[in-house]
C-alpha cells in the first residue's frame, strides 16, 4: 500500500512570539512522538505493519499564537483479512473516513503517548498518587483509543508500561518536556493538538523548568549567533540527515547538523564554509560534563 499522508496540527496559544530554541524543541518532540506512534500502532492492531514514518512541516507560523502544521506519512501494509474484515478501521487509520470534527486515530495515539510521558513526569516530580488534570487527560485518551480500536483499556495500559521501560522512558520524558516548552515559558498557555484542547490549568500542572532540571538534566540547548561552520558532510535531498559540520568555537569534533526550515539545502550545498546562527544540543556524559553532539542551523548569514 502506498504511504498515507495524515494532517496534524499543534497550536500554542502563547501571548507573544516564542524563542527559536523553544520552537525547535517542540518540533523535535513532535517528530520523536510520531516515531513512537508506529510501534504502538502495530501492537494495538495486529495485522498492521508500519514500514516507516516521515514527518514534514507543512507550515510554521511564529507569533501569537504559534502554529505548527504537519503532514505525517505512514508506510502501512495490512494483512489481507484485516482489509477485508475491518474496512471501517482501515478508513479511520488512513483518515479517509474520519469526520472533519474528529481527529484521526494517529493523532489520538500521538496524544496518548505524550500524556503517558507527561503523567509519568508529573507523578515522579510532584510525588503524589492523587488524581490530576494530566491523569484525567491520559485516562480519557486511553478510553478514546479503546473505543476507536476495540482494545481493552487494561491491555492498552499494559502495552504502554511494557514499551516504556527504563531504556525507552528517558526519550519519552524528554519529548514531553520539549513539547510543553513553548507553553510553559509563556504563562502555561493553552495548547490545541488536532482538535483536542489542553487548557491552561492542565498545562500548569506540568512541572516547571526548575523542577524538571532537578529531575532530568541529561540534555541542554543554547543559541550561538554568527559562527563559522565547516561543512564536512552534505546531502542535497535530506535536511535532517546526511549533514555534519565542525564549529571550532564550540568543539573540534564533527557534529551532526540539521538544516532548519525555511533554509533550503540547495542554498548551502557545495560550500566548504558558511556563517550562520545555530542551536547547539549537548548531552550529559558519564563524568557529568555536558558535551555537544549535534546542532541545528537556523539561519544563514
Amino acid at each position: 500500500m502506498p504511504d498515507v499522508r495524515i494532517p496534524h496540527q499543534v497550536v500554542y496559544d502563547v501571548p507573544e512570539g516564542s524563542a527559536i530554541s523553544d520552537v525547535i524543541e517542540s518540533l523535535r518532540a513532535t517528530e520523536q512522538l510520531f516515531f513512537e506512534v508506529a510501534p504502538l500502532l502495530e501492537q494495538l492492531v495486529p495485522g498492521i505493519q508500519v514500514g516507516g514514518v516521515r514527518v514534514h512541516i507543512e507550515s510554521l507560523t511564529q507569533g501569537s499564537p504559534l502554529k505548527e502544521y504537519f503532514w505525517v506519512a505512514l508506510f502501512l501494509t495490512f494483512q489481507a483479512d484485516l482489509e477485508r474484515d475491518v474496512p471501517p478501521l482501515i478508513g479511520e487509520l488512513t483518515g479517509i473516513h474520519v469526520s472533519p470534527h474528529y481527529d484521526s486515530i494517529v493523532t489520538v495515539i500521538f496524544c496518548l503517548i505524550l500524556f503517558y510521558g507527561a503523567d509519568f513526569v508529573y507523578r515522579q516530580i510532584v510525588k503524589t498518587s492523587a488524581a490530576s488534570r494530566i491523569t484525567a487527560q491520559l485516562d480519557g485518551l486511553i478510553k478514546d483509543v479503546s473505543g476507536h480500536l476495540g482494545v481493552d483499556e487494561i491491555h492498552i495500559r499494559g502495552l504502554l508500561e511494557k514499551r516504556y521501560d527504563k531504556k525507552r522512558l528517558p526519550t519519552l520524558l524528554r519529548s514531553a518536556v520539549q513539547f510543553f516548552a513553548p507553553s510553559k515559558r509563556q504563562g502555561n498557555a493553552p495548547i490545541t493538538i488536532g482538535r483536542r484542547r489542553v487548557d491552561s490549568d492542565t498545562v500548569a500542572e506540568f512541572p516547571s523548568d526548575a523542577r524538571i532540571q532537578d529531575f532530568d538534566d541529561q540534555e541542554s540547548t543554547r543559541i550561538i549567533e554568527d559562527v563559522e561552520i565547516e561543512l564536512h558532510a552534505q546531502d542535497l535531498d535530506r535536511a535532517r540527515q546526511g549533514w555534519a559540520g565542525v564549529i571550532r568555537q564550540v568543539s573540534p569534533n564533527r557534529l551532526r547538523m540539521d538544516v532548519f526550515a525555511p533554509i533550503k539545502t540547495e542554498e548551502i550545498f557545495g560550500q566548504k564554509r558558511i556563517r550562520g546562527d545555530v542551536v547547539i544540543v549537548s548531552r550529559r556524559e558519564p563524568d557529568g560534563t555536558m558535551e555537544p553532539y549535534m546542532f541545528h542551523l537556523i539561519r544563514v548569514r
